[in-house]
């Protein structure tokens, strides 16, 4: 379950270069861990959340999440 902390965090985010330095990040913490782990469930989580904030700031770069 992704924290609403980090969900609020990654809400504010506008910028698109900031959010694929978070993913990145991200990733290579995700690669350091075992498949079957709660943390790497957790990451791929928020990754995937990433992508998806992502993928609404360049289909509608003024729209924001609720």
């Amino acid at each position: 379950m992704i924290s609403l902390t980090f969900k609020a965090r990654i809400d504010r985010t506008q910028n698109l270069d900031s959010l694929k330095e978070e993913a990145s990040i991200m990733h290579r913490i995700a690669d350091q861990l075992s498949p079957m782990s709660p943390e790497f469930i957790e990451y791929t989580e928020r990754i995937q959340y990433v992508y998806e904030r992502m993928h609404i700031i360049v289909r509608h770069p003024t729209k924001k999440l609720a």
